[in-house]
Order: structure tokens, then C-alpha cells, then sequence
């Protein structure tokens, strides 16, 4: 709330102006004979270029009676709302075929499109109508958001402008901001070879995947089953409608499952898995026994994590973090670049490596001075060139990094003895169970980082360093 006020009318009467310019109040502070008079609203009015209209006016007039009566009016006076802008549409794509019943509403839709048919329509972004604030200026609608989808693999332009034709058969789908057909291999679950299954799109497994299975697909994994101790490898999301179920690795077991998705896991449930993930999670019951490796966010709030390794560059929601049993330690940190620290210290040590090579050919050793002088000098230039890139990877890692720096580590169960958090490198544990909902952040207290519990109610834990 913005104040604006004159120096004369200051110790009388205060004019506040929302930040988004769309509201406009008069607070009065004195009454009696030094109460302001309607000649000094008019004043300050037209110092700040606000105009009244006849409802503002009404509500002057009843605030001034009271004043009059010696009763400062409780709160501030409305003078004037603004007009808000109206809502923009951003930029967005209609299908022309429907999705498979059940994947409706689904994180991964299955579009089935038929080559040389009409399987989409763009629908271009549009700006809403402008707004007026309190003092009668434009206020310009937000700008709608334009993903600059085009063709891709698979598609081609229709007759119409916004028109998209499949040019195969396949499952029509997002990819980027391209709107794409891909290959689509569809299976039940005890019919997967045993070499596996590689493709360039989507997969549907129907069933449970049993066994050791090898899936690797660049657009996308759906089982509508339970998967088993498999190996899986997506380049888009992997939904698992009936849960992850690895085993305990044993000499001669078929051990734990392995799911590395570039999007959005989801699934009811992993128990004995091995994670990556270059998106977010979602899990609706449970993750036991297993490590998971998350560079998005973990949206778990009513599953319990026991027993498991989880790192996470975003922020986390869970229902319970550990157990009552001290033999299953759980792990859960926010804010863990794993992956991002991965790369950084890739791209620094190349960038070392680098500069030592630009130091060896800054200068000519010997030979015709003209000739290895100018093959050193394009050596230079090129290393110049690479070390460049290097840097700006790492700036883009960095800024990446920044994203998470505020995360925090939500529960709504409870936090036992058994686990241990980390947010943003700070780590530490209950000495018995804290009941929430609760939020696990980092505060600075003395120059020193500590993790701080904090109820819903306002209770608050310091956690001891673990």
C-alpha cells in the first residue's frame, strides 16, 4: 500500500494507493476542530490527480458527518476503485482427436492420429482488454503467453493457418514446442521380449511388467500395472498407474527397479527403486526402500518415505518422513543440486583444462615464426571460443541453481527420529517424532545456518545438527 501524502495535510489525513493502482483510500487522524475540511480533500484529490465519482463522493460526505461528531470513521474512506484488465489467453492447442478413455486427464494423454488427418489446432494468444487505474491512466493487460508452437516429426501444416495434418500414423503429442506424431508400441506386460523394447516415441505397456524388462523411449513410458524389478529409460514423463515394486538387490535376486524419466514421474507407489528424474515426481502412498534423485520438485504430501535416499533440487511435500522402526534411517534433502554439481564440476574442470591449453599456445616455441605463430594464434582463438561456451554453461547452471534457493522441505504427518533432512546443505534431526503439518527451512541465526521446524500452529523446533 503506497502513501501519498502532502506535507500540509499530513498529520490529518493520509491517502493510500494499492500497489496495483486499483484502489484508493482517505484515512483521517484528527477530528474536532482540527478535522480536515472537504476543501482539503478537494485539495489533495487534485494534487494526486484522483477524481471522484458519485459514490466516492457519498462516502466523503458520511466520513466528514462523523468527523464532525468527533468520530474518526473506523479504517480508511474508499475514494475509487479502478477497472481491472480483462483476462489475456495465452497461446494454447485444441486437439482434433480425443485422448484414450482413462488418459484424459492424465499427465501423459494417449492422441492417436492418423496419417493425413486434422489432429490439432493452434489457437493463438490474444491480449486481454486494458484496464483504468485510480487516477484514470491505461493499465495494460498482462501479455498472454506465446509457446511459438510449430510442426514437428510426423506433421505438416493444414489448408488453414492453424491447422497441424499427421503425416503418419503414431501418438500425437507435445515435444518442446513442437506438436509431433511418434512411433507408438503398445504391449501387455507378460509379452515384452526379453531383449527389450527401443523406440523413438511412446510405449503403453498393458498390465503389470513383470521380470527384468529393458524399456527405452524417447517421448514417453505408460504401465498401466505394477512394474517390477525393470529398466526403464524415458526421455518424457513415465506414469506407472499401479506402482513401482523393485526388489531387494541379493546375489540372486532380480533386485531393484530403475526408472530414469527427462519428465514428470508419477505413480501411486516405489518401493526398491532406483530414480532419476530431470522433472518432478508425484507419489500418492509410498516410497520405501529406494533412492531417488529428483532435479524438479517431489509432490508426495499424503506418502510415507521410509527407509530411502531422497535428493531433491526443489522444494518437497510429503505425508510422514520416516518410521517408528530405528533400523530404517530415511534421508530427504531440498534444495541438493546433485545433478547441477555434476555438471559444474564437469564444465570447471574443462574450463581448466582450457586455460592450460591457452597458456601452451599463447606464444610460439621455436619453428618459422610466422607460420607456427598464426596456427597458434587460431589454436588460441578457438580455445578462447570453447572457454567461452564453458563459462556461459556454467552461468546457466548457476542461475539454474538460484531457482531452488528457497526451498523447503513441507509434511503433513509426522518427522521421526529415524530420518534425517537437509535443506540447502543444512542438516539435521528430531530427537523424537514432531507432528505436522509442518515446514523444515533454513534460518540464519548468528551467521550460522540452522534448520527450523515450524508448525501450522506456530510451534517451532530447532533441529540438532545431524
Amino acid at each position: 500500500m503506497a502513501k501519498l501524502c502532502e506535507s500540509a495535510f499530513g498529520n490529518r489525513m493520509e491517502l493510500n494507493v494499492t500497489a496495483d493502482r486499483l484502489e484508493a483510500c482517505l484515512v483521517f487522524k484528527t477530528t474536532g476542530s482540527q478535522a480536515v475540511s472537504s476543501a482539503d480533500i478537494a485539495e489533495l484529490l487534485q494534487q494526486n490527480r484522483i477524481t471522484l465519482d458519485r459514490e466516492g463522493t457519498v462516502r466523503i460526505k458520511q466520513a466528514l458527518d462523523e468527523l464532525n461528531r468527533g468520530r474518526l470513521p473506523r479504517g480508511g474512506v474508499l475514494l475509487k476503485r479502478g477497472t481491472t484488465c480483462g483476462p489475456s489467453r495465452d497461446e494454447s492447442i485444441n486437439w482434433s482427436v480425443p485422448a484414450d478413455t482413462g488418459t484424459e486427464a492424465s499427465p501423459l494423454p494417449v492422441y492417436r492420429a492418423t496419417a493425413g488427418e486434422e489432429i490439432a489446432r493452434i489457437v493463438p494468444p490474444e491480449a486481454g482488454e486494458s484496464g483504468l487505474d485510480v487516477y484514470g491512466d491505461p493499465l495494460p493487460a498482462p501479455a498472454p503467453q506465446q509457446l511459438n508452437l510449430c510442426c514437428g516429426r510426423g506433421t505438416k501444416p493444414g489448408p488453414e493457418p492453424s491447422q497441424i495434418m499427421a503425416t503418419e500414423n503414431g501418438a500425437a503429442m507435445v515435444i518442446g514446442n513442437q506438436v509431433c506424431v511418434v512411433p507408438l508400441i503398445e504391449a501387455d506386460g507378460g509379452e515384452v521380449p526379453t531383449s527389450g523394447l527401443d523406440t523413438a516415441g511412446l510405449v503403453i505397456i498393458r498390465g503389470d511388467l513383470a521380470g527384468e524388462r529393458t524399456i527405452s523411449a524417447a517421448a514417453g513410458v505408460r504401465i498401466e500395472g505394477v512394474c517390477g524389478p525393470a529398466e526403464i529409460c524415458s526421455g518424457g514423463p513415465i506414469i506407472c498407474l499401479g506402482g513401482v515394486e523393485g526388489q531387494a538387490a541379493a546375489p540372486d535376486g532380480l533386485g531393484p527397479a530403475k526408472l530414469k524419466a527427462g519428465g514428470l514421474l508419477s505413480t501411486p507407489r516405489l518401493v526398491h527403486a532406483l530414480v532419476e528424474v530431470w522433472g518432478d515426481v508425484e507419489v500418492e502412498a509410498l516410497i520405501q526402500h529406494s533412492t531417488v534423485k529428483i532435479l524438479g520438485e517431489l509432490r508426495a504430501p499424503a506418502a510415507q518415505a521410509t527407509g530411502s535416499r531422497i535428493l531433491v533440487s526443489g522444494s518437497i511435500q510429503l505425508g510422514d518422513i520416516g518410521s517408528f522402526s530405528a533400523d530404517s534411517h530415511t534421508f530427504v534433502a531440498a534444495g541438493h543440486h546433485y545433478e547441477f554439481r555434476q555438471q559444474l564440476d564437469r564444465l570447471q574442470a574443462l574450463g581448466r583444462k582450457i586455460s592450460s591449453a591457452q597458456a601452451m599456445f599463447k606464444q610460439p616455441s621455436g619453428g618459422s615464426p610466422r607460420n607456427v605463430g598464426g596456427r597458434h594464434k587460431l589454436v588460441h582463438q578457438e580455445l578462447t571460443r570453447m572457454k567461452t561456451l564453458v563459462q556461459q554453461q556454467v552461468s546457466g547452471i548457476g542461475r539454474q541453481m538460484l531457482e531452488y534457493i528457497d526451498s523447503v522441505i513441507c509434511f503433513e504427518g509426522t518427522i521421526y527420529a529415524s530420518a534425517t533432512v537437509s535443506v540447502s546443505g543444512a542438516q539435521g534431526s528430531v530427537g523424537s517424532q514432531f507432528t505436522g503439518p509442518a515446514t523444515i527451512a533454513t534460518k540464519t541465526v548468528n551467521g550460522n545456518n540452522l534448520l527450523v521446524i515450524v508448525g501450522q500452529s506456530g510451534r517451532k523446533m530447532v533441529l540438532r545438527s545431524a
